[in-house]
């Protein structure tokens, strides 16, 4: 058995609602790039080989920040960032290699970093335990994208236009509405 079969064999379960993760994450980060799925696993492969533990864990981001002052939309932030992270165990060393660039080449760098820990080492590799299937707990739909930005600021004035009839007292209202999403693919 392969590690692909093995990590294949890990896929969690579908919500027939959603889109299925491993299709998302497939998208994010192999097809939409010029980032190709079996180079890395190579790379991972041959990077981790020598020691007991290790994974590359690929994430994608986004995350929102809207703040409604007085009666203003004060503030409106939007980010989005992707990177990697590769780690490997021998014994009690652990490597780790980290970059912001999702690239073939800032893997095979960092895939040099890591490898140097397991250099000399003979231990063998600790296969995952098959635990069953993961339940999916959130949908796949990027909630950033699902509504969109009026709607927001409508719902933003309606909090403010609430606090003010609530109590004529009331003389300031900041209302800060924040989202995320994360996309991460672990191999």
């Amino acid at each position: 058995m392969t590690k692909k079969d093995i990590y294949m064999d890990n896929i969690i379960d579908q919500n027939p609602q959603t889109q299925n993760p491993m299709e998302i994450t497939q998208k994010l980060f192999f097809e939409n790039t010029d980032f190709d799925e079996s180079k890395a696993i190579d790379l991972i492969s041959d990077s981790i080989c020598d020691g007991e533990d290790g994974e590359l864990f690929l994430e994608e981001r986004h995350v929102e920040m809207l703040t409604f002052d007085d009666g203003h939309m004060k503030s409106s932030s939007y980010n989005h960032g992707c990177g990697f992270g590769l780690r490997a165990v021998a014994g009690e060393a652990h490597g780790y290699a980290h970059s912001n660039d999702i690239s073939l080449a800032a893997i095979k760098r960092a895939s040099e970093t890591v490898r140097s820990i397991t250099k000399g080492y003979s231990g063998s590799i600790a296969l995952p335990p098959h635990a069953g299937i993961n339940h999916t707990l959130y949908t796949s739909d990027n909630p950033l994208e699902e509504t969109p930005f009026g709607i927001k600021t409508k719902l933003l004035q309606e909090i403010d236009a609430y606090a003010r009839a609530k109590d004529p007292l009331v003389k300031q209202v900041n209302v800060s509405l924040a989202a995320s999403w994360q996309a991460i693919r672990i191999m």
